[in-house]
């Protein structure tokens, strides 16, 4: 159990999700804090909301595909990675809220971003 542990930690997807969820959590406090909604009692929720129902159930996901073995289309594993992409994708989400409820306003680089002047001619 320990080494699957230590598997699970050193995952790359894990890894992801540990960081966006640490970013959520930083965002969200921070978003709360400006706005003058933030509430001590919000912590334990989001410890049961983003822990409990996310890290945990996706560990138990994790570990029976590495015990069991995963579905693989296209040489992928389909159950982990969608599982994990199900996950990100929401924690994303959740992060986009807390950067509008900030208020934090960006512009797309002039590469990205469309523009209605022609392109420069050689």
């Amino acid at each position: 159990m320990q080494d699957l542990i230590h598997d699970f930690a050193a995952d790359p997807g894990v890894r992801l999700f540990a960081a966006l969820l640490l970013l959520d959590f930083v965002l969200g406090v921070s978003a709360a804090v400006a706005n003058g909604t933030f509430q001590f009692g919000w912590l334990p929720d989001f410890l049961r909301k983003d822990i409990l129902l996310k890290a945990f159930p996706y560990f138990g996901v994790w570990a029976a595909v590495r015990l069991g073995g995963d579905i693989e289309i296209a040489g992928v594993g389909a159950i982990e990675e969608t599982v994990n992409g199900l996950i990100v994708a929401a924690l994303a989400a959740s992060i986009v809220k807390s950067v509008a409820d900030l208020r934090v306003e960006w512009t797309a680089p002039a590469l990205v971003a469309h523009s209605d002047e022609p392109p420069p001619q050689p």
